[in-house]
């Protein structure tokens, strides 16, 4: 396949070979300069791949970019905090808000529509507090799965960049290595409440005790490629990704370390997984009467 020349400001592309990620990435810059008023941005920045990627490609596209970062009881401080420290190390500043929020009640009885309830209360907050247009990390990926969040984000006319470009996230995490962004391959970590099932009503205690074992287990590097810990009722499930690299006893290893430094989970059960995202969605369909 020919090499394309192309040069997307501080990006000089010309070496690329995959001419899909490069047409890709001329639309994103397109998408991005139609969507800027005066050559501003805003973003709501979670610190995850997706935002992370677009705020820098924004930033070197040579938009001035404001970064809205929505810090909540859901949202681990330990992941706003890494955050805030990515973003200062990419030469961006971040504006820490805190949006109001539903009740974990509430969020309870809107059952599997709570990440919209939850994702519009937020991102109605944000476009108050923007001060350019603003923009969502959401991918073309996402279209492809359960995203309810999704429809808030389209009601209130959010835009997102990255999903109108066709930019799936293996693109992104692709487009990320060869442009320099670090950590690539950053796993997902979606917000507290997706580690609770539907209708559950997560108190101030479970959220944090949560929050508090996921540093923990983030720091261990077998689990590298991906974890959660999530509840059913008050029984702990630790779910970790089949593309971590252990043996059955680093396994057994990491439930007594588990035990040992948080005596109030009990007993934990631990299952690998091959895709660790939506399983509360794939449990319910499995339960529904008539399925």
């Amino acid at each position: 396949m020919p090499a394309i020349e192309c040069k997307i400001m501080e990006f000089d592309l010309k070496t690329i070979q995959n001419e899909e990620l490069v047409r890709a990435l001329q639309c994103l810059q397109d998408v991005l300069t139609q969507t800027a008023c005066g050559n501003r941005l805003s973003i709501a920045y979670s610190g995850g791949l997706d935002s992370r990627f677009l705020s820098f490609f924004a930033s070197k596209c040579g938009l001035v970019v404001e970064l809205l970062h929505a810090s909540a009881a859901h949202v681990s401080q330990t992941e706003s905090k890494e955050a805030v420290a990515r973003a200062q190390a990419m030469g961006l500043n971040v504006r820490v808000v805190q949006p109001p929020l539903p009740t974990p009640q509430e969020l309870a009885v809107a059952g599997r529509d709570r990440c919209y309830v939850c994702k519009r209360s937020i991102f109605s907050f944000l476009k108050k507090e923007a001060t350019a247009p603003l923009c969502d990390g959401s991918n073309a990926s996402d279209a492809l799965v359960f995203r309810p969040g999704s429809r808030a984000i389209k009601e209130l006319g959010v835009h997102t960049p990255l999903a109108d470009a066709g930019l799936t996230k293996p693109m992104i995490r692709a487009a990320a290595a060869l442009l320099g962004l670090p950590d690539p391959q950053q796993p997902a970590r979606p917000c507290l409440l997706t580690r609770f099932d539907y209708g559950d009503a997560p108190d101030a205690r479970r959220l944090r005790l949560t929050q508090q074992v996921e540093d923990f287990l983030s720091e261990l590097p077998e689990l590298r490629a991906g974890f959660r810990l999530r509840w059913l009722g008050d029984q702990p499930l630790l779910h970790v990704a089949s593309a971590n690299r252990f043996s059955s006893k680093e396994l057994g290893g990491i439930q007594t370390r588990l035990t040992e430094s948080f005596p109030e989970l009990g007993s934990v059960h631990i299952e690998v997984m091959d895709n660790l995202s939506g399983w509360f969605d794939r449990r319910s369909r499995r339960i529904r009467p008539g399925s």
